[in-house]
């Protein structure tokens, strides 16, 4: 009896060692993080007037490794929320949910976000910093934008994990994904 319960102890050991997720690690696109999405109902919104406001959707760009996984690896949820690393102030929010990812894979996902940001007028430096990042380059005599440094934090929710995972990074002078036409300027 103590042989087949040791025995028995064994073989569900290698089980779970094979089918237990594991926290994939995060590769961020530095150059391009955010990718514009064409939504012709929702273009990008910048505003001044009654409060500076901005408004669009995004995607944020990253590969995924699932390389120590065995079985493929299912989000329950992928939260990201984005912060304009200057001042501290959240300026994006989005996810993920039910997305499955094959397993010992290099996968590059596209996470779409929102960025929905109000300040009382035009002179806030959060709002500065994205509208300067997204206006016409026509508006800078060397026609170079400045990026904007952003926070990046991801919490994930994995099936068959009892924790939920985070991971974050840092993101400078990342590029506005699109660009004002020039009447915005």
């Amino acid at each position: 009896i103590v042989w087949g319960l040791f025995i028995t102890i064994c073989i569900v050991g290698i089980i779970l060692a094979f089918t237990l997720p594991r926290v994939p690690s995060f590769t961020w696109n530095k150059d391009a993080p955010l990718t514009a999405v064409n939504d012709p109902e929702n273009p990008p919104k910048f505003a001044t007037v009654p409060a500076a406001t901005f408004a669009f959707n995004a995607s944020l760009d990253v590969h995924i490794d699932t390389g120590s996984n065995f079985l493929p690896l299912k989000f329950n949820y992928a939260r990201v929320q984005i912060a304009d690393l200057d001042t501290g102030r959240l300026i994006a929010e989005g996810g993920l949910e039910g997305y499955i990812l094959p397993a010992k894979a290099y996968t590059r996902v596209y996470i779409p976000v929102m960025f929905n940001y109000t300040a009382a007028n035009n002179t806030d430096q959060t709002w500065a910093n994205m509208y300067n990042a997204c206006k016409n380059s026509n508006q800078y005599p060397d026609r170079v934008r400045p990026g904007v440094n952003l926070s990046v934090a991801v919490q994930m929710g994995i099936a068959g994990l009892v924790t939920h995972p985070a991971t974050s990074t840092v993101l400078t002078s990342a590029p506005c994904p699109f660009e004002l036409d020039a009447s915005h300027s």
